[in-house]
């Protein structure tokens, strides 16, 4: 499988959240995972191969230099009568036993039901599934590594992205699905807003490449091509104007207007409309992409009530608020 690289070189000029942002897990779920470590033989490396094909790259660690993980109280071992004949539901034969999170309040229930994780008491290795529409980073107090096990080529294209200029912490993006040879005692995750907010910025612009053409939506993912550019410029310019917001459980944090200040798409003289106005030019004859002005009237359309935006900026927002506890110790951007 493919290994999720956290801290690759990134330029200076570029805007990172520090990993000291990272929140502490979701206590009791971990204790269950760490007792079945300790009663375990200790995983391996993993597989290679899958994922995005080649030779996979050796993991980096992860970690950083978190608070102290919350106090928990440890569950028994887990029995060797425990470990399922036959897959749970939502798992695999590599990962068979479903191991629900725990979470701290009653409004976390709804978003931690779509994180379907899966262990496997034999190695003490788990999977970790996102089935819901917004983006999820790791915390750990100890390195580790994390790696890639199904992803679909928008979400390897999302982590190339982040690892250009954004924030390049280990995540999972909707769809996506990761596993951890041997977690450590502290381990979990929680949303992230802004890498949250890029992800639909990306969903959105690559939607507007891909009504001409087909052509257009491989240009999109082709290494060097001005669509490409054009698709990370706006992306990456939505999470630049997310990750100034102080107080994120504020008014001032409202995903559908932060996109369309992102995208600038009253004036169309930023880094996003310049970019796009260049891949517009490039492609024109063999696959024309949108104009920048149908792109904005798109974006506006959608953030109005009803519209794409708007309902996807109401669910990040919910999420957000029920996961408040978790959210504020990761971003410390709470007040």
């Amino acid at each position: 499988m493919d290994s999720i690289l956290f801290e690759p070189e990134r330029h200076p000029a570029e805007q990172s959240l520090s990993a000291r942002t990272v929140a502490r897990l979701f206590a009791a779920c971990v204790a269950v995972i760490l007792a079945v470590q300790l009663s375990a033989c200790g995983g391996g490396s993993g597989d290679s191969g899958g994922g995005g094909g080649g030779a996979p790259q050796a993991p980096q660690d992860y970690g950083g230099s978190p608070p102290a993980p919350a106090p928990y109280t440890a569950a028994p071992p887990v029995t060797t009568a425990a470990i399922p004949d036959v897959p749970q539901v939502g798992c695999t034969p590599k990962w068979p036993r479903r191991q629900p999170p725990v979470p701290e309040t009653r409004e976390e229930v709804a978003y931690l039901d779509l994180i379907v994780v899966c262990v496997n008491d034999s190695t003490g290795s788990m999977s970790v599934k996102n089935k819901s529409n917004m983006v999820w980073m790791f915390q750990a107090d100890t390195p580790v590594s994390i790696y890639q096990e199904d992803a679909d080529f928008k979400v390897k294209e999302f982590h190339a992205l982040t690892q250009a200029g954004m924030d390049s912490r280990g995540f999972m993006a909707p769809a996506e699905t990761i596993y951890v040879d041997s977690p450590p005692a502290s381990f979990g995750w929680v949303i992230n807003p802004d890498l949250s907010l890029a992800w639909m910025t990306n969903e959105f612009v690559i939607k507007q490449v891909v009504k001409k053409t087909t052509a257009a939506l491989k240009s999109a993912y082709t290494s060097g091509s001005a669509v490409r550019k054009a698709v990370w410029d706006c992306t990456k310019a939505v999470y630049d104007v997310a990750l100034k917001v102080p107080q994120i459980l504020s008014p001032q944090y409202d995903p559908a207007e932060l996109l369309k200040q992102g995208l600038d798409i009253a004036t169309s003289s930023g880094t996003c409309g310049m970019s796009w106005a260049a891949a517009e030019k490039e492609v024109a004859a063999s696959a024309p992409i949108p104009s920048f002005l149908q792109m904005s009237e798109e974006a506006r359309a959608a953030s109005k009530a009803g519209g794409e935006f708007a309902g996807m900026s109401a669910d990040l927002l919910r999420g957000m608020k029920a996961l408040a506890r978790p959210v504020c110790r990761a971003t410390h951007r709470c007040g």
